[in-house]
């Protein structure tokens, strides 16, 4: 498996963070359903980490991974995801694991090692991907392999 480190500044990070506050606090956007589901690696729940949906057009949902389960956030936690399809990532960094956060913690942050096959960790490359209906979907099932999409 490809090992990548990826190192953020906390100004950087926080200017990000302040930008998309600001511009998902501008409308009221599209309506939300709910979205959960599980995530296996090599058949075994995925233990932490972060799923992003990213659809055709509209705002990004994310997901906090705990012990293979998760559930989509859009503006506040548990709020779900737009309906449609949407192109699925998914991250999972030594710093993700609740147990290690205060190991990665500083000014110059390191994510450490990438857990999950790094074509994962791109909506192009991880090849998963989901059709959200109107009436939302709590049963999605994302299968990982440690070889990586495909494999």
């Amino acid at each position: 498996m490809e090992e990548r480190r990826l190192v953020v500044n906390r100004s950087t990070a926080h200017l990000l963070l302040t930008a998309v506050v600001v511009i998902a606090g501008c409308s009221k956007g599209p309506d939300l359903v709910p979205v959960s589901g599980k995530i296996t690696l090599d058949g075994k729940p995925l233990p932490f980490g972060l799923v992003i949906f990213q659809p055709s057009n509209g705002q990004l949902s994310q997901g906090e991974i705990n012990n293979g389960e998760f559930a989509m956030s859009t503006r506040s936690p548990g709020d779900g995801a737009t309906v449609g399809l949407q192109l699925v990532s998914i991250v999972c960094y030594e710093a993700n694991d609740p147990a290690k956060k205060a190991q990665f913690a500083g000014p110059q942050t390191s994510l450490g090692r990438c857990l999950v096959h790094v074509d994962y960790t791109r909506s192009g490359t991880s090849g998963l991907s989901v059709v959200v209906p109107p009436e939302g979907k709590t049963d999605v099932v994302f299968e990982l392999s440690s070889k990586g999409p495909g494999r």
